[in-house]
């Protein structure tokens, strides 16, 4: 019986493929951490991402007061730092907190950099600062 069982079991020459019929098993392998180790590593601050970026960016691109407000504003919105807020939220900040911002401008140079600056599958997503470089410049150059 025990003959008919051996028989049954196939030999390491079968599983000539596999990885452990190819390499043998070393006691380093075995006791290497699965995991590389977390303990000395600094954590994360608890500082909200978004509010740094956007003060950064203020930082980084010398906005006007109300520039400034637009980028908190959209910068309080976009919960995943990716640069993009949803365009009816830009919309909104346009027409109701920052409406100096495009009071001046041509209705067609406001959709076409919203237009410019949109992302996602279907534009439905803008990215909010490269749209207030654009809306700045373009009130700068009307000045």
């Amino acid at each position: 019986a025990a003959a008919v069982a051996a028989a049954k079991q196939p030999s390491a020459a079968a599983y000539s493929g596999h990885a452990a019929a190819r390499r043998p098993l070393t006691a380093g392998a075995v006791d290497a951490p699965a995991r590389p180790s977390t303990a000395g590593t600094a954590r994360p601050s608890s500082a909200k991402p978004s509010a740094a970026a956007a003060a950064a960016a203020a930082a980084a691109v010398n906005n006007t007061v109300i520039g400034d407000k637009f980028l908190k504003l959209c910068g309080k919105q976009d919960r995943l730092n990716s640069g993009s807020i949803d365009r009816l939220m830009v919309e909104r900040a346009l027409n109701n907190e920052c409406k100096e911002l495009i009071a001046e401008l041509p209705a067609r140079t406001v959709f076409d950099a919203l237009k410019k600056n949109a992302g996602g599958r279907m534009g439905r997503y803008v990215y909010y600062l490269p749209l207030l470089k654009e809306l700045e410049a373009a009130a700068a150059a009307l000045e």
